[in-house]
């Protein structure tokens, strides 16, 4: 971990894992990558048997469904 890392200054806005897998399990195998200007977040929550694709314009997000 870097030395200027501060988790007083995250914010659920700043954190683009950041979201809800209620009665999905585990989110496992994450992974990030960009194809052309579109950047990817996917993981396969245990409990659902699929993988969850997200995207977003830019690799700070927002990143939609």
């Amino acid at each position: 971990m870097s030395d200027d890392f501060d988790p007083e200054t995250l914010h659920p806005e700043d954190v683009p894992l950041d979201s809800d897998y209620t009665g999905m399990g585990t989110p496992e195998c994450p992974d990030a990558f960009t194809i052309g200007d579109t950047h990817y977040l996917i993981c396969s929550p245990t409990a659902t048997s699929s993988t969850i694709c997200r995207s977003a314009p830019a690799l700070g997000g927002p990143y939609h469904d």
